[in-house]
């Protein structure tokens, strides 16, 4: 065959959309890790010029030091998102997701929302950890109840408080007068009789 004799040689090749993700799976036996796949078709042609399948391309993808987000918004995209909103957070606090966890349940705390405080006033972490909440649950561990993990209303009127104490209220602009001229008033009045 000459040099102007080359022929051109085709070969199909197969899209991104052609391919398939498979949802994270805990590879028992194989690596004891959790993965994904990413699977693809590989095409050949066949005599007559037409393509056709000839078998499949696979790649794992190891998620041990990929972080996941439980909580309702991470704030991120998150590569691995469909456990958003599985976090176990009681409706006293909000979700608060920790980064650099890796791949496990519970990456997580639970921070108390306004107007409510955490019950262990002494705890140098004010949160309640997700590890704890997930080891709790999914151990239905009889002797902790899942009030355990509930933060304390704040006394009447206090929209941020520390502990359950009654909220000190700043004198406003209109009752501070009125205050003074009832103290003076009464002052006058003893000093009268």
């Amino acid at each position: 065959m000459s040099h102007g004799d080359e022929q051109a040689i085709t070969q199909p090749v197969a899209s991104l959309e052609d391919g398939h993700w498979t949802y994270p799976y805990y590879d028992c036996g194989g690596g004891n890790i959790w993965m994904v796949t990413y699977s693809a078709p590989i095409f050949g042609v066949n005599g007559s010029g037409k393509a056709i399948f000839r078998g499949v391309a696979t790649i794992d993808i190891e998620l041990t030091n990929v972080d996941i987000s439980q909580c309702d918004d991470g704030g991120e995209n998150h590569a691995v998102d469909i456990f958003r909103g599985t976090h176990k957070c009681p409706s006293s606090t909000k979700c608060v997701p920790l980064k650099n966890q890796g791949f496990q349940l519970g990456a997580y705390e639970c921070s108390c929302h306004q107007g409510y405080y955490f019950p262990n006033i002494s705890a140098t972490r004010k949160a309640f950890s997700g590890k704890d909440i997930e080891a709790h649950f999914s151990s239905l561990d009889v002797t902790m109840d899942s009030s355990t993990f509930e933060c304390l209303k704040c006394a009447d009127g206090c929209n941020m408080c520390t502990d359950g104490k009654a909220c000190v209220k700043s004198n406003s602009m209109i009752t501070r007068p009125i205050v003074y001229l009832m103290v003076v008033a009464m002052a006058t009045l003893s000093i009268i009789a």
